[in-house]
C-alpha cells in the first residue's frame, strides 16, 4: 500500500512532518504538492 501525501506548496514545510514520521516508519508514499490553482 502507498499512502499518498497531499498538500499546498505555497506554505513552507506544509507537509514536513507528516512526511518525517511516514520517512521514519519506512512507509511507502507519494508526495504531491499542489499550486495555486489547481
Amino acid at each position: 500500500m502507498t499512502y499518498e501525501l497531499w498538500y499546498w506548496s505555497g506554505i513552507p514545510g506544509r507537509g514536513e512532518f507528516v512526511r518525517l514520521a511516514l520517512e521514519e516508519a519506512g512507509v511507502r508514499y507519494r508526495d504531491i504538492a499542489l499550486e495555486h490553482g489547481g
